[in-house]
């Protein structure tokens, strides 16, 4: 499986619609394409996501979101510190 995104122009327009696509072989053996599900309109975001989540399904891997509060709370990250004991302390608190 894997996204594909088709470019469609209305007038002087262009959208893009993503489809989630599966490659196979016809019958005469020539590899091809069939569309699993039409998603819409999607940010680059939300593609980006799709092809990440089909990335790691291939590799056997989990995908672990972030929720919003973890992404907020954790704003700061300490590059180097030759002192982490305290720094260890401040994040168990």
């Amino acid at each position: 499986m894997q996204v594909r995104v088709v470019k469609a122009k209305s007038g002087k327009e262009i959208r893009e619609y993503v489809q989630l696509v599966q490659s196979y072989r016809a019958a005469n053996g020539v590899p091809t394409h069939k569309v699993v599900a039409n998603l819409g309109r999607l940010s680059q975001q939300e593609v980006q996501n799709l092809r990440r989540a089909l990335r790691a399904s291939r590799a056997g891997q989990a995908v672990v979101i972030p929720s919003e509060t973890d992404t907020e709370e954790w704003q700061l990250k300490v590059v180097a510190n030759l002192e982490y004991l305290d720094v260890a302390a401040a994040l168990a608190m």
